[in-house]
């Protein structure tokens, strides 16, 4: 169960970055 919850906040913390990072390229 903590793999799962470390696994889903780490592709949370993830996307959030790819998101942001593509945003800020965009911007760009």
């Amino acid at each position: 169960m903590e793999l799962a919850l470390s696994v889903f906040i780490g592709v949370l913390v993830a996307g959030g970055v790819y998101l942001l990072l593509r945003a800020r390229s965009f911007d760009v």
